[in-house]
């Protein structure tokens, strides 16, 4: 996906505290159809990004069509979001040099989904 690299993150918001974090700790909330979308102002691994929004009530956000993947891409840039390989992701398998596959089967939503829409830039 086009919006998948980066050490801040996105996430789709519920709720807003947990673990010390404040609004102040996200940058404006923006709507698209009914869901809400902050911007973290810290830098996190994936995992910590993923676990912060977890215990915000909230989800890394997991575009479901272009439509919302343009809203998201154009409106917070490149950052991480709901989608991962559970099994490649964290051991290196599919950086640059190695063979990696090709099948997007592998690849969850944080909500342990099949993604329902791809947009993945070269090389990813």
């Amino acid at each position: 996906m086009k919006s998948r690299k980066r050490v801040s993150f996105l996430f789709f918001l519920m709720a807003m505290r947990l673990m010390g974090m404040e609004c102040t700790d996200f940058g404006e909330f923006k709507e698209y159809a009914g869901h809400y979308y902050a911007l973290s102002g810290l830098k996190y691994t994936f995992s910590q990004a993923k676990q912060i929004a977890e215990n915000n009530s909230g989800y890394l956000a997991i575009p479901n069509d272009s439509a919302e993947n343009t809203f998201l891409a154009t409106t917070f840039g490149t950052t991480w979001i709901g989608i991962y390989d559970p099994n490649l992701s964290q051991n290196g398998l599919c950086y640059p040099g190695n063979t990696c596959s090709t099948n997007t089967s592998r690849f969850l939503t944080v909500k342990n989904t099949s993604i329902t829409y791809a947009n993945w830039a070269s090389g990813e």
